[in-house]
């Protein structure tokens, strides 16, 4: 929940990261009160040692994702966690995405072994690339790691110690977990590991065997059987898509007519493969409440895809999900 904080922030990204950095900051801080993380009086288990970096694909008004880095102070080790797509960038995200065209996950390479989502490709581009306070005067003072890309800042800190790397990431930025976690590890960064919440699939067999290989017992990947976005693209799950909600009496209506015409269409989907396939669902259960608002089919994927996850993961002592007064 921590990475959705200020997540519509107009104005240029670097003036936005320091508003980020004390968000970021304030909820760690107010985390405090969850036993699985908390340390008593003294400051904050989880503290910010690189970033935010805010990141915007092309057409976007704003920042499509962000990622910071945070360590535990107990353990030593360095979480990185990569934002999911914020409600005002979604036409973005899915200008780039809905194109489907997978590309190669190395230039250099040849086409056909490995590839990802083209969409996936470009915002890992931006992620590599990522340097905080870019040019922005005064930031560095608020932003840790300014200046500094994320695989400069994580080598430069393992140089010093051992120091394990996690990433991780909700929704889009579970999507992109994978991809990030495995680039790290081909470039260098030791004793990465991944645990994604809610993906889609990023690639295809390819990526998804080059992944598994490397990373595959260091990995993890929750989703919920009712969650609509891991049943995209891979053409078995997204068959099983409109018909999620028939147990809690809602129709797909449009949606079950769209997955028929995209299937049936010349776009390859049957090359889309998740990272660790045989990973089991966690089994959701319950139906959304219904408010007024959104159409029902709306409000269960909404449901699904975030609160749904707090008792499938035992989370309730870790996550407040009390609507704001």
């Amino acid at each position: 929940m921590v990475a959705y904080l200020d997540q519509n922030l107009f104005g240029t990204d670097a003036a936005n990261e320091p508003v980020l950095a004390d968000a970021v900051r304030g909820a760690l801080t107010d985390a405090q009160r969850f036993p699985a993380v908390a340390t008593g009086e003294g400051p904050p288990r989880m503290q910010l040692v690189w970033g935010p970096a805010a990141l915007r694909m092309p057409g976007a008004v704003v920042a499509t994702n962000m990622l910071f880095v945070v360590k535990d102070v107990v353990s030593g080790g360095l979480v990185v966690v990569v934002r999911g797509t914020p409600d005002l960038s979604l036409d973005a995200v899915f200008d780039e995405v809905l194109a489907l065209r997978l590309v190669p996950w190395e230039p250099r390479e040849p086409a056909g072994e490995a590839r990802i989502a083209r969409g996936v490709r470009t915002a890992l581009d931006l992620i590599e690339a990522a340097v905080p306070c870019a040019g922005q005067e005064g930031c560095a003072e608020v932003v840790p790691g300014s200046g500094r890309t994320l695989h400069t800042f994580l080598s430069e800190t393992q140089a010093q110690g051992d120091a394990p790397v996690m990433v991780t990431g909700h929704s889009f930025g579970g999507t992109l977990a994978h991809p990030l976690a495995l680039w790290l590890h081909e470039r260098g960064i030791a004793d990465v590991s991944v645990t994604s919440f809610a993906a889609a699939t990023a690639g295809d067999a390819g990526f998804a065997a080059r992944h598994d290989a490397a990373l595959g017992s260091r990995a993890t990947r929750a989703w919920n059987q009712l969650d609509l976005l891991p049943h995209w693209w891979a053409p078995t799950t997204m068959r099983a898509a409109p018909k999620l909600y028939a147990a809690c009496g809602i129709e797909p209506g449009l949606l079950a007519a769209w997955v028929d015409e995209l299937l049936a269409s010349e776009v390859r989907l049957d090359d889309y493969t998740h990272v660790l396939p045989a990973t089991p669902a966690l089994a959701g259960a319950a139906c959304a409440p219904r408010i007024d608002g959104p159409s029902p089919y709306l409000q269960e994927i909404l449901f699904q895809h975030i609160e749904g996850y707090v008792p499938l993961l035992d989370l309730a002592g870790c996550v407040d999900t009390t609507p704001a007064d």
